[in-house]
């Protein structure tokens, strides 16, 4: 079981190794030229246009991410002032109806009285 850990991290370590070996030294005798310092200078100058290229776009995402945010908000709104309107205007014609309704009513009412009335001979009934 000892073995396997030890086994282990000595892979771990030659897969590493290579790696951390390929990394830029400052003081590698390759790099003391001045072409090749122009040249690490034009690689790191393209990473970090790549990275602006990818982060603008990141944000210019975000920003018409919120743009629509704060439409959806603003046209939220206006459908809550729209809604309380015709629900204002519902409630009215609710009660507008109801009052048609009664008045109806009563003057259903009053006919049937007065053919009642008519037919038992009050001739001013029938009128």
């Amino acid at each position: 079981m000892r073995t396997h850990i030890i086994i282990g991290a000595l892979a771990f370590s030659v897969i590493a190794l290579p790696s951390v070996a390929l990394a830029d030294d400052p003081r590698d005798p390759e790099m003391q030229s001045e072409q090749a310092v122009a040249l690490d200078r034009a690689k790191v100058r393209q990473l970090n246009l790549d990275m602006l290229a990818q982060v603008s776009a990141r944000d210019a995402g975000y920003a018409a991410a919120w743009k629509q945010y704060e439409e959806a908000k603003a046209n939220e709104a206006q459908h809550a002032e729209a809604y309380r309107i015709r629900m204002a205007a519902y409630k009215q014609e609710q009660s507008r109806y109801a009052a048609d309704r009664e008045s109806y009513e009563q003057a259903m009412a009053d006919w049937r009285r007065d053919v009642a009335a008519c037919r038992a001979g009050d001739r001013s009934a029938c009128q």
